[in-house]
């Protein structure tokens, strides 16, 4: 018992359930009515994702998931794009922030890709549920997800606009 308490307090089993004000598990209800009708969806094959624009020329955009297996509850959240948003999204990060602070924040990730869409990079940790994306060292995107398997970003080039 001792041992399995002690593996759940370390580091490595930290996982994010907040992001931009909203929480894994939420009802697709309150998404409704504190955000309204998504701007678009995109369905795959086990998630149907609603994207929200937020500014007026569709390049900061807020993705809520919901897995096709649990689809009233909210699975992932993801925030992308340029620019200063209203609220903090992930531990008073904002999107834009150098990744010498998102790394200070959460530590040197394990795992990095080249997103050559965007011509960024796709930062993420061993079990842990999120991910960041970063373009010219700036924070371009975050993800959490309930999965601590699916973190990866969901693009705007593949929502078939």
């Amino acid at each position: 018992m001792a041992v399995a308490v002690a593996l759940l307090q370390g580091e490595a089993f930290s996982q994010e359930v907040r992001l931009f004000g909203y929480s894994l598990g939420e009802q697709v209800e309150h998404i409704l009515k504190v955000q309204g009708k998504p701007n678009l969806t995109k369905k795959t094959k086990k998630e149907v994702h609603w994207i929200y624009f937020l500014n007026k020329n569709k390049e900061t955009y807020l993705v809520f998931s919901f897995s096709k297996k649990r689809p009233g509850l909210l699975s992932g959240i993801q925030v992308t794009g340029k620019g200063k948003l209203d609220r903090p999204l992930l531990r008073g990060l904002q999107l834009g922030d150098h990744r010498n602070l998102v790394e200070r924040v959460f530590g040197k990730p394990d795992l990095e890709e080249r997103v050559e869409n965007i011509n960024g990079v796709l930062s993420r940790y061993s079990n842990r549920n999120f991910s960041f994306e970063f373009i010219e060292g700036r924070l371009y995107s975050v993800r959490i997800h309930r999965n601590v398997f699916l973190p990866k970003i969901l693009f705007i080039e593949n929502l078939s606009l």
